[in-house]
């Protein structure tokens, strides 16, 4: 289920943070929250801390390069979904072999962003059918 993963939204302007931390709570989520590259940065190499990053690369702090680098270099590596003004070619961003999906911050952004998130974090407790056809949460006895 979704509320076992945790979601870091970077941006620089607080109203799109809450309002990106809101919906992802809604969609059962837990959320951190991250206003500098910096900050982003902290929390990202704290293991354990975050699933996934929802990114807008224009923090202050550091640059767009950087910061996908290093997210890229973090073991394991975490999946990042780009929230940008700016249009890239394409709707990925390619950083040598890793792939960043790229959403342009627009009034249906929030739907393509649940979009992604859920792509990129599969969910953690799966149905697994028995023999029998009966479906069981994986984790849990028959």
């Amino acid at each position: 289920m979704a509320a076992s993963n945790i979601i870091l939204i970077a941006d620089r302007n607080s109203h799109v943070r809450m309002f990106l931390m809101r919906e992802m709570m809604a969609a059962g989520y837990r959320v951190k929250l991250a206003a500098t590259g910096e900050s982003v940065l902290k929390i990202a190499y704290t293991m354990g801390a975050v699933d996934l990053v929802v990114l807008d690369p224009d923090l202050p702090g550091v640059n767009e390069s950087s910061v996908l680098q290093a997210l890229k270099e973090r073991i394991p590596p975490l999946p990042v979904v780009l929230h940008t003004q700016q249009r890239h070619e394409g709707e990925e961003l390619v950083a040598d072999d890793c792939f960043f999906p790229v959403i342009e911050k627009a009034g249906n952004s929030i739907e393509r962003i649940k979009e992604a998130v859920g792509m990129l974090l599969p969910s953690r407790s799966q149905d697994i059918k028995g023999a029998d056809g009966s479906k069981y949460r994986e984790g849990e006895s028959s």
